[in-house]
């Protein structure tokens, strides 16, 4: 390149080089911004964070399903030390009026002017407005309802009360809603409570079978047609204080003396000649009476003689002398028989029949050798076929019964 060029274009280069490095920039023109006023966040009910967490409700009395002694008081237990003029003011027991107590920073007790009313329900209310020690309030109202505890009741009882025909030896058993008197060892029934009396008066023995269900066994059977009141009193309680409101009556009357069973059953055929006839009555019955009420008689009325043995509630009757053949015999207890514990006696006659065996005969006789000697044979008694010889008899029947030939009806 010649000298000349170069020379001009090196100070070209110098000439814009100067011009980049040289003076100030020109600065924008700035634009002009509004001021925005600074935002406020809108009200509303923000829950706090976990550390600063609403009072909780952490236990009550009575407990749910609890029911609560009409003398006891309420009371509240929260999760923190609460403030007590706050809950105070929060705190209504619909339709009680009471003072308020606080036997710790956390428990709130309300105490009733005066006993609640048993087998009632009531309802407490917490307002939301209650706070804790922190100054936070309840997230949201406590409300729950409760009953009160109710009278002992006697809640079954048997003979049940007007039942009729009770067994003369029958257990009387009360049965109550509530327990009565604590778990305990058999010896030591005699330090519990008995509490049921009768009119008239029935000596026996009474004790728990649990700790709600009493029973009293008679000492002897109850007369018979008698009518009994049993009778609880008032103010018996609970294990836990409950009382018996009022008095408990109920009535029961006992069954007559009957007859429950007889053997040989009524209306038997082929009863044996010497008999054992049994009658099995519902109560044990009074000799004297029984001996005066019982007949077994023949078809014209005539009493048949024997020996007439009691034991208990049984009876048995032995003739003394055989009876006839295929005849009826009527078995007799006349009203008014009493039992060993007296009252009133059977309200019927009782009466069954009985039929004793025919007399032994020969029916047919199919052996063709015998058949004229004993067809024309007539026996009139068992003994006539065993024992006796020569005659023929004792013969004929013996080679009847071997060939099948005779045949005998008894």
């Amino acid at each position: 390149m010649p000298p000349l060029y170069r020379r001009f274009a090196i100070l070209l280069i110098l000439a814009v080089t100067l011009a980049a490095c040289g003076g100030p920039r020109p600065q924008p023109t700035p634009t002009p911004v509004t001021a925005q006023p600074t935002p406020v966040a809108p009200q509303r009910n923000i829950p706090p964070p976990p550390d600063r967490a609403a009072p909780i409700l952490v236990a009550r009395s009575p407990e749910p399903g609890q029911a609560l002694d009409p003398g006891a008081p309420i009371e509240l237990i929260f999760d923190r030390p609460m403030d007590r003029a706050s809950v105070t003011a929060a705190l209504t027991v619909a339709g009680v009026t009471g003072a308020i107590e606080w036997p710790n920073a956390r428990t709130v007790r309300f105490v009733p002017s005066a006993p609640l009313q048993r087998a009632s329900t009531y309802e407490v209310f917490l307002r939301e407005t209650a706070k804790g020690a922190d100054g936070l309030p309840l997230a949201a109202p406590v409300r729950f309802r409760f009953a009160t505890a109710g009278f002992l009741e006697v809640g079954q009882v048997i003979p049940a009360d007007g039942a009729a025909d009770v067994q003369p030896n029958s257990t009387i058993t009360v049965f109550f809603n509530r327990p009565v008197v604590p778990l305990t060892a058999i010896e030591s029934q005699a330090n519990l409570p008995q509490p049921l009396t009768f009119d008239p008066p029935i000596a026996g023995r009474g004790e728990w079978l649990n700790t709600a269900i009493y029973t009293f066994v008679p000492a002897a059977p109850l007369a018979g047609g008698a009518t009994y009141t049993g009778r609880i009193a008032a103010g018996l309680t609970d294990v836990t204080g409950n009382p018996l409101q009022s008095e408990y009556t109920w009535r029961f009357t006992v069954a007559r003396p009957q007859v429950v069973t007889i053997d040989p059953s009524d209306g038997a055929t082929l009863v044996p000649l010497q008999p054992r006839i049994t009658l099995r009555f519902n109560v044990p019955v009074d000799p004297v009476s029984a001996r005066a009420a019982f007949r077994l008689s023949q078809p014209d009325g005539a009493p048949v003689p024997g020996d007439l043995q009691i034991d208990g509630e049984t009876l048995v009757f032995t003739p003394s002398q055989r009876l006839d053949f295929e005849t009826r015999y009527t078995v007799e207890v006349a009203a008014g028989l009493t039992g060993v514990s007296g009252g009133l006696g059977m309200a019927n006659d009782f009466r069954a029949t009985l039929q004793t065996v025919p007399r032994l005969r020969i029916l047919r006789d199919r052996s063709a050798r015998w058949r004229d000697e004993c067809a024309a044979r007539r026996f009139d008694d068992p003994v006539q076929c065993a024992g006796r010889s020569g005659d023929g008899v004792a013969e004929c029947c013996d080679h009847a019964t071997a060939d099948g030939g005779v045949h005998l009806l008894q």
